[in-house]
């Protein structure tokens, strides 16, 4: 049915799901390894494997912000949980490399 409105449509999810696949690619794999791969050189690993974590925040805000879903209170408190889990990586990690300065005196 040329011409038609499902076959717009259909052409319209089709061009969608390519950009999705180049999204995927691109970002989800060449860049995030890279970052990852240069994140594991220079910050300890534990604050480093809190990315898996942070990972559905950022899905979650893409989807609010390009695709108007709307972010449940589950899914804030999830947030401000993650977050708050991610902090306190960061902070123990921070107190423990302190404490080993002043142990060897450096």
């Amino acid at each position: 049915m040329p011409g038609s409105w499902a076959a717009s449509r259909h052409t319209t999810y089709r061009r969608l799901s390519w950009a999705g696949l180049a999204y995927l690619i691109g970002a989800g794999s060449v860049i995030g390894f890279t970052a990852y791969m240069w994140l594991l050189d220079h910050v300890p690993g534990p604050l480093v494997a809190t990315y898996t974590f942070v990972n559905p925040i950022i899905a979650v805000v893409l989807g609010w912000r390009f695709l108007d879903e709307r972010p449940t209170p589950q899914m804030l408190a999830g947030t401000v949980l993650v977050v708050g889990s991610v902090v306190a990586v960061w902070w123990l990690g921070k107190r423990e490399q302190q404490h080993h300065r002043a142990a060897v005196g450096g």
